[in-house]
């Protein structure tokens, strides 16, 4: 209890007080010439567009692969529509209809540089979460793997033309016109293929995110992740939106021992002091985050603290040699090496201006997550706790 007692009373919190519709049903439609080919979430299918929905919440996530039954699409944008029949709370049927319009472009590249990458993580993540369940992590690893190489060459074709596809390769050529486009991109900058060939800004981030998914808790094989583990968090990706499974798929880490001044403080403006560029912010009141750093062992710091953050957990790891003044005002000890339990510790926010911040950092974060995400304290050394950690430092070999 005195470990767990809070998560669960969040969480049961939440869950008993979340909007929740019962003995629902979903339609989903699309316009002429486009199909659904698969459907992922928690559902029974009842038809080739009706899912059966036993209960459906405020939480509930519901993905969909489009196929083209047509050579190419003629419209100027297309249609696709779930209409949800349910029973609320009150005993009252309702429907509610969700409806989205997207425009269709003739440029090949064009869609390619409005490619939502998290988006589409989120379903190649799904996508081989049933993978796994039906032949194997190994083949879902490599399809994750394949359609990566798949995206790029296709990308690179769309730019600069099927006969300079170079050493990488590529298809002879690609559809015809009429390709529904997507959202704005989710990366900026340029980047280029090994061989020297142009990288859309909207997949520069691709390779990395790929990689990280076949590190990740619900491929991993071997035998550091449990039967029973990766069981639950395949279930818990089944489910996620787009903002939850960016954080899972690519755990953000940040740097809190060297934190600015603003970090942990309200920001009114996300925007850079110039207008450039966002800054990180989480929760209502849009705590200023620390600075953000790669997931790999070379970021860490005998004399540093990091917090890491995947979307249903966070990890602290404090290094041996910190400031004992650090370790004094953030968890009221001299020391860590007189603490037996690690799970006892916490940040006691009234201490100093810098728990208060730090505190703040950790309460913004968990705001934004529909689960209370559990905060574990690792020393460096403690050999089962960090090699736990060491399994999201996914840059590292």
């Amino acid at each position: 209890a005195p470990r767990d007692g809070l998560k669960y009373e969040k969480e049961l919190y939440h869950n008993l007080t979340r909007a929740t519709a019962f003995e629902a049903v979903m339609r989903v439609r699309a316009t002429r010439g486009l199909r659904f080919s698969n459907f992922y979430g928690n559902y029974f299918i009842r038809g080739t567009d009706l899912l059966a929905l036993p209960n459906c919440t405020s939480d509930s996530t519901f993905a969909l692969d489009l196929a083209y039954d047509e050579p190419h699409l003629t419209a100027s944008v297309v249609t696709i529509q779930a209409a949800l029949l349910y029973t609320n709370s009150m005993g009252e049927r309702r429907i509610r209809v969700h409806t989205m319009v997207l425009p269709v472009t003739n440029s090949l590249p064009e869609m390619i540089e409005t490619a939502d990458i998290d988006c589409a993580m989120n379903l190649l993540s799904k996508q081989a979460v049933d993978i796994a369940q039906k032949s194997g992590l190994d083949n879902a690893r490599q399809r994750v793997n394949q359609l990566t190489i798949d995206m790029l060459r296709g990308a690179r074709t769309a730019i600069t033309g099927p006969g300079n596809s170079g050493p990488m390769g590529g298809p002879a050529g690609y559809p015809g016109p009429g390709y529904a486009a997507g959202g704005p991109a989710s990366s900026s900058g340029a980047g280029v293929y090994a061989n020297g060939g142009p990288l859309p800004n909207s997949l520069l981030l691709l390779p990395l995110y790929a990689m990280s998914l076949q590190k990740s808790l619900v491929l991993r094989g071997g035998t550091d992740v449990r039967v029973d583990e990766r069981a639950f968090f395949q279930t818990l990706l089944n489910n996620m939106d787009i903002e939850e499974s960016k954080v899972f798929i690519y755990p953000r880490m940040f740097s809190i021992h060297d934190m600015g001044h603003d970090a942990g403080l309200p920001c009114d403006n996300a925007q850079g002091e110039h207008g450039e560029d966002m800054i990180a912010t989480a929760g209502p009141f849009h705590v200023r985050l620390p600075a953000i750093l790669n997931l790999s062992y070379e970021r860490l710091s005998q004399a540093g603290i990091v917090l890491l953050e995947n979307g249903y957990d966070m990890f602290m790891w404090i290094g041996r040699s910190v400031n004992p003044a650090i370790i004094s005002t953030l968890f009221g000890v001299q020391s860590l090496d007189s603490v037996q339990d690690m799970s006892k510790l916490a940040i006691l926010p009234d201490n100093s201006d810098f728990s208060s911040r730090a505190h703040a950092v950790v309460v913004a974060l968990r705001a934004e997550r529909a689960r209370y995400m559990q905060l574990h304290f690792i020393r460096e050394g403690d050999g089962y706790a960090e090699a736990y950690f060491a399994r999201f430092l996914i840059e590292d070999r």
